[in-house]
């Protein structure tokens, strides 16, 4: 696919890791809110569940001493993010979604903030020729009662071809496939980009090693990458689907039928897909 090019190049791409993307949020998060009796509560809360597992399910002291070693070598791979990811952030983040809202669903371990400013419609950066199927991207961002917003902001990211995320992959520029598309006067989003690709969980870390232990799955569908944001409105973390056969999601099963898209292939063999973004009004 021929499209434009990205301004940055292969050299510039940072080594982000997601743990030190987590860490520098989780610093400003505990300097902003929880007080010491919150941090109290949920640790000795989380403590007790632990032991409640340990107990319940007569963990051998043979188990407990692989479990310290797995959980070592979580902290050592730096995979603490992709594990609450997988088993956490989805119920945080669908508590928080208000109603008649787009559904919810985790941010991931890949988000990178700072990237660059589109106004629709517009083509994500990518690298010059980037492989892959070419695919538009439209719709709009609406209040819960249908009115538009104008321009409202979408922060998007995907895979590329292969599914790999940039940013975190040698070689791939930090932008690539990555942008923060601005909605015209009347609500609406035109984006060109190409159809991610699903992408498999490391399976040479700590997680992979659960996965290959418990003989789940490691694969996680294809998905763009979406948090819609506009003042005045709770913001809407989501992800998009596309229905290619792989109607769940490998982990938790649990893919929310809105956020599947319908696609259509053109004669030129570019695939379409339309999706409406709703907004939940912050009570003044």
């Amino acid at each position: 696919m021929t499209a434009h090019t990205s301004a940055s190049t292969a050299l510039d791409t940072p080594s982000y890791t997601a743990t030190q993307l987590v860490r520098e949020r989780t610093l400003r998060a505990i300097r902003a809110n929880p007080s010491s009796a919150r941090i109290s509560e949920l640790a000795r809360a989380a403590a007790a569940a632990f032991v409640d597992v340990l107990r319940r399910h007569d963990v051998t002291d043979a188990e407990f001493h692989a479990l310290k070693s797995w959980l070592i070598s979580l902290g050592d791979n730096g995979e603490w993010p992709l594990l609450l990811d997988l088993f956490a952030e989805r119920t945080i983040t669908e508590r928080a979604n208000p109603d008649g809202a787009t559904p919810s669903s985790t941010e991931g371990p890949y988000y990178i903030p700072g990237q660059p400013q589109l106004t629709s419609p517009c083509v994500l950066p990518m690298r010059a020729d980037e492989p892959g199927t070419s695919l538009i991207l439209t719709g709009r961002v609406t209040a819960t009662d249908g009115s538009p917003i104008a321009y409202a902001n979408l922060d998007i990211w995907q895979t590329d071809d292969s599914g790999h995320y940039s940013g975190f992959t040698p070689g791939i520029p930090a932008d690539n496939l990555r942008g923060v598309v601005t909605t015209d006067d009347h609500g609406r989003f035109e984006i060109e980009t190409i159809l991610p690709k699903p992408y498999r969980i490391p399976a040479d870390g700590a997680v992979g090693t659960l996965f290959t232990k418990a003989k789940w799955n490691p694969w996680r569908p294809s998905t763009v990458h979406a948090t819609v944001t506009k003042l005045g409105y709770f913001p809407v973390t989501t992800q998009l689907y596309f229905d290619t056969g792989a109607t769940s999601d490998a982990v938790s099963d649990r893919i929310d039928p809105e956020l599947v898209l319908d696609l259509t292939t053109g004669p030129e063999g570019t695939v379409r897909a339309t999706y409406c973004f709703v907004l939940g009004a912050v009570e003044p």
